[in-house]
């Protein structure tokens, strides 16, 4: 395991699962004591760079430009690496055993990023040389070794945090209006989910690309209906190198991903438990099918990603693709469809939709074999771009009208109505 592992050709670009599964693998050799741990160390420093983790770092940044989150991102692998290699207690791999080694990353990257951006900002406005990575840390902004066990973020913790506003008083009046519009319980979870992104300026959370997976944590989000709210708060336990508890999985985990560690205490300042899962229920369900012209706006629009457009090979790929998109992705058919009954019954209907879910990773294959690739390079770059062009259908088609006639800019849901 040890030899197989040391290896492997640095040019691969691993993802975020690779790259935790190998790293675990050489993590159990140094604790079996197959591998020395500075060579553990060196081989874990190098995966690190080889994949798709440390490139993740430059979402949790605001920067003024694309180079400066180039910059900033660089800044924040150097930490990463300098901690990794040089600070045991930062990467116990006793304490790190059973962890995913991304989830040390983003901790450790959250934790460090308002020191970073500030330190950026002053290079930027006054031109000093940057500071070693040793430096990135504020003297009262020295994160805790991750892996370790103080005592669970309790309720005064986050009293202390500075809440925001209440964004959710002022939605009763219209209420009705709203149960109205949306009947159905999906319409409504996924209407307010957004509304409360918008308010809170929270980044969309991590979807995950497995329909399966996905089934199965909105199964548990719906029998226990704080589990959203109780991984939230293992989520900010650790970010900041908590315990957390052994029944919140890593797909739990792994929605809030890209939410910043400001992001992170605005939620669960801001919002109830409710609310949270809400936000979550939202990011897990099937995809909403807006009206039949919004449909046929998506299909062209994938369409017109090539240009020329008239090809028929990409015309034909264009439209499996898109069918293989809707049948694994979003619900059967309309909510408001006088036959959403009969279709979603339909088991001959449910039959060919799975064939038709099937066919998606091979289509997005031949996508990314196809000249250009004009819809990314990976399975997940092309599902981000199809999902994007599902969210401009949908919000224009419903969402526009909600916000401008049913909420308004400066109201929002009462936790009754998120949960009707």
């Amino acid at each position: 395991m040890t030899t197989q592992t040391a290896t492997q050709p640095l040019g691969r670009k691993l993802s975020r699962a690779q790259a935790d599964a190998e790293i675990a693998a050489i993590g159990q050799a140094v604790l079996s004591g197959d591998l020395p741990e500075e060579a553990g160390r060196r081989q874990v420093a190098e995966i690190f760079v080889s994949s798709d983790v440390g490139a993740q770092i430059s979402y949790h940044f605001r920067a003024r430009s694309t180079q400066d989150m180039v910059d900033l991102a660089d800044s924040g692998r150097d930490l990463v690496l300098d901690k990794l290699l040089n600070d045991a207690v930062f990467y116990d791999f006793n304490k790190a055993d059973g962890r995913k080694f991304s989830s040390w990353v983003f901790g450790m990257m959250l934790s460090a990023k308002p020191a970073l951006e500030k330190k950026h900002r002053i290079v930027q406005d006054r031109y000093c040389p940057v500071e070693s990575v040793g430096e990135y840390f504020a003297d009262n902004q020295e994160p805790e070794p991750m892996f370790t066990s103080p005592p669970k973020v309790e309720t005064e913790v986050l009293k202390s945090l500075e809440p925001e506003a209440d964004v959710f008083e002022e939605f009763a009046d219209q209420s009705e209006r709203f149960l109205k519009r949306y009947r159905s319980r999906e319409e409504r979870i996924y209407v307010c989910a957004q509304f409360l992104h918008r308010k809170l300026h929270l980044p969309p959370l991590v979807r995950p690309t497995d329909a399966a997976e996905r089934l199965s944590i909105l199964a548990r989000l719906r029998e226990e209906p704080k589990l959203a709210h109780r991984s939230l708060l293992a989520f900010y336990d650790l970010i900041q190198g908590r315990e957390i508890p052994s029944d919140i999985g890593d797909d739990l985990l792994a929605l809030w991903d890209d939410l910043s560690f400001t992001d992170v205490k605005r939620l669960l300042t801001s919002a109830g438990a409710k609310h949270i899962a809400v936000v979550a229920e939202a990011a897990v369900m099937q995809l909403l099918i807006p009206a039949k012209t919004a449909v046929k706006t998506m299909q062209s629009n994938l369409k017109n990603m090539v240009t020329p457009n008239d090809s028929a090979q990409w015309k034909k790929l264009s439209k499996d693709l898109f069918d293989s998109f809707l049948a694994k992705e979003c619900e059967p058919a309309s909510r408001h469809s006088p036959l959403w009954n009969s279709i979603n019954g339909d088991e001959d209907i449910h039959a060919k939709r799975q064939i038709q879910a099937g066919e998606f990773n091979t289509l997005c294959q031949q996508v990314i074999d196809f000249s250009g690739q004009p819809l990314g390079e990976t399975v997940e770059e092309i599902t981000g771009v199809l999902i994007d062009i599902w969210e401009e259908a949908y919000h224009r088609d419903n969402l526009s009208k909600t916000f401008a006639e049913v909420i308004g800019e400066d109201e929002g849901p009462t936790e009754t109505q998120l949960c009707a």
